[in-house]
């Protein structure tokens, strides 16, 4: 038989789902690979092998990914695909090979990754001839025509042992009639003879809602153990250990402004007050915005300024050393703009501070450890930092280039700043890579240093912020919401990397640091619901634990802005598209016996 070699490459494919019925050994799920290169040799070389779907380069979604140091010795690269990381570990979930894949390969220069040549295609190979052919025991279309096991398909001696029947869990499944004489129908009549015993310690036989307000017949205090019915459902329904005095954690989400049209990208940056109030700024209605909240919650009395009209770009707000906020943004000339409030509260005009010209379309501003603003800058594809020279940016500050774009693609882009524990600003951003930049002096002149510390992520947003190990954190989306921690102050020393929820693609993560040391990250599912994350440790390996806070009927969640309350729990602000409306969702605590 005469088999086709295509641009020097040849590779098959023995992945199986069983073993096999004549050797009786198992097959090894892997994949052969072989593929000709240009490289130098005898060299050693890291890998990135990716799988695809789709045959352009740049196109489709990676599906799997696996990375692999390799001794070459001639042109030919060689390497058993899935032996260092099996295909059921895929960015999305297992790979079942259902679909056309393709193969993409690229090696690390020691700067970039390097795709070699083209993208290979997965052809058949015998086992796949030999499952699709059916073999003994198999299910076959001509079997089941549907797809689907019906009862006619089942043959009547067919014994299903009770270990392999599943638990039915839906409502309705199980007629009533079914039920043995034994078990009880809460929520049916029926009346039940003798003495029934609820033994100590298997819970609380009634759960009685302390929303509700409705009567329960024939249940007195007496039978309450004088407790109320608000009291009860607080017991019993909220906190089974319920002691006196105790208190549980609830979400409030409330609007702080009217509806709009929308929100510019990465438009929405919070910070507290010396108030201990929220102060927000985003960009709606074509205008830049800035919010004082009333209440921790932005419950009421919120006061709202339009600061800049002619539709600004992105925006960062951050409170000075005089305790007046400061708000960055863009201009639509792209010039980047500093603008501050005259009160604490911003209740006065915002007054236009400085203005330079740089094409800022991405930005992030910090106060430094001098306490004068420091300001990130995603700019003509480079990342820039300026450092002010007073406390309200009325001068053009101090500007360097701290990195630039060396190949295809931009450098500085979804840029956060922050002031690491050595007093020296700290900046993640998307280069060819996640990389995070630590600067020499505070205004980034000289000695700087750049870490790549993860592989180049989705096309949202990172946050950085210094954990309570004073170490950097970087929450930043690939293929889920992800936590990156460095080994040292300037990330040079390497990083973990931690995916908080598989197969989500998290939209606009925003990280912060509770005040037990630990990191808490906002972020919008790609089912537009809000979640907030909060790490079991320092580097988000264990522990973590995440809620929904507001689930979207339609699409929602978009641009979050996280931070820490004065109470010590966390704020998060949001752009719901649902309504068009910005929102403010705070955890708060609530004694018992309060709703």
């Amino acid at each position: 038989m005469t088999r086709k070699i295509i641009a020097g490459f040849a590779f098959a494919l023995s992945v199986v789902l069983a073993a096999s019925s004549f050797a009786g050994e198992p097959v090894h799920r892997e994949i052969p690979y072989k593929k000709t290169v240009s490289l130098s040799t005898p060299k050693t070389y890291t890998f990135h092998f990716s799988i695809y779907d789709a045959a352009a380069l740049g196109a489709g979604d990676e599906l799997w990914f696996e990375e692999k140091p390799l001794r070459l010795t001639s042109k030919t690269l060689s390497y058993a695909l899935g032996s260092g990381k099996t295909f059921e570990d895929g960015v999305y979930g297992p790979l079942d090979f259902s679909e056309q894949y393709w193969i993409q390969v690229s090696y690390w220069t020691g700067k970039v990754w390097k795709v070699i040549g083209v993208r290979d295609k997965f052809v058949i190979a015998p086992y796949a001839l030999w499952s699709a052919a059916g073999g003994a025991d198999s299910i076959t279309t001509v079997a089941i025509a549907d797809g689907t096991v019906r009862n006619e398909d089942i043959a009547p001696d067919a014994a299903i042992a009770d270990a392999k029947l599943a638990t039915i869990a839906t409502p309705g499944k199980v007629a009533d009639s079914a039920l043995s004489g034994n078990v009880v129908l809460l929520d049916g009549s029926q009346t039940v003879t003798g003495l029934k015993t609820f033994a100590t310690g298997s819970g609380a036989p009634f759960a009685i809602d302390a929303a509700s307000s409705a009567m329960v017949p024939h249940l007195d205090a007496e039978r309450l153990g004088g407790a109320t019915l608000g009291e009860l459902g607080e017991r019993f329904v909220r906190n089974p250990a319920y002691t006196p005095g105790a208190s549980y954690r609830r979400w409030l989400v409330n609007a702080v402004d009217v509806p709009f049209p929308e929100v510019r990208d990465s438009g929405i940056s919070m910070t507290i007050g010396v108030d201990g109030l929220p102060l927000i700024s985003w960009v709606g209605a074509s205008a830049l915005r800035v919010a004082h909240c009333g209440t921790p919650s932005c419950s009421a009395g919120n006061s709202i300024r339009t600061a800049a009209q002619s539709s600004p770009f992105e925006t960062s707000i951050i409170v000075g050393v005089d305790g007046l906020p400061l708000v960055a943004y863009s201009a639509p000339t792209g010039d980047l703009r500093v603008s501050y409030c005259q009160t604490p509260d911003c209740s006065g005009s915002m007054l236009l501070s400085g203005s330079v010209s740089w094409d800022c379309p991405e930005l992030s501003i910090m106060i430094g450890s001098d306490g004068l603003p420091v300001i990130s800058c995603y700019s003509s594809f480079a990342l820039r930092l300026g450092h002010c020279s007073e406390a309200h940016c009325s001068t053009a500050p101090r500007v360097g280039t701290i990195d630039y774009r060396t190949v295809i693609g931009s450098v500085g882009s979804h840029n956060s700043l922050t002031i690491g524990a050595d007093g020296l600003p700290l900046i993640a951003y998307m280069g060819t890579s996640l990389q995070v930049a630590h600067c020499g002096n505070a205004d980034c002149s000289s000695g700087n240093t750049i870490s790549p510390v993860a592989l180049r992520g989705d096309d949202t947003a990172t946050s950085i912020a210094i954990g309570g190990d004073n170490l950097p954190v970087v929450a930043y989306s690939r293929g889920g919401p992800t936590v990156v921690h460095c080994a040292s102050a300037d990330c040079s020393a390497g990083a973990s990397v931690a995916l908080i929820e598989e197969h989500v693609r998290s939209l606009h993560n925003s990280l912060a640091i509770g005040t037990d040391g630990l990191p808490v990250i906002a972020y919008c599912d790609d089912h537009y619901n809000l979640k907030v994350a909060h790490c079991g440790n320092a580097t988000c390996t264990a522990g973590n634990v995440v809620e929904t806070v507001s689930n979207m009927p339609t699409a929602g969640c978009t641009y979050t802005a996280l931070t820490i309350g004065a109470d010590g729990l966390p704020v998060v602000a949001y752009y719901d598209r649902s309504d068009h409306t910005l929102k403010v969702a705070k955890l708060v605590s609530v004694p018992l016996g309060r709703r």
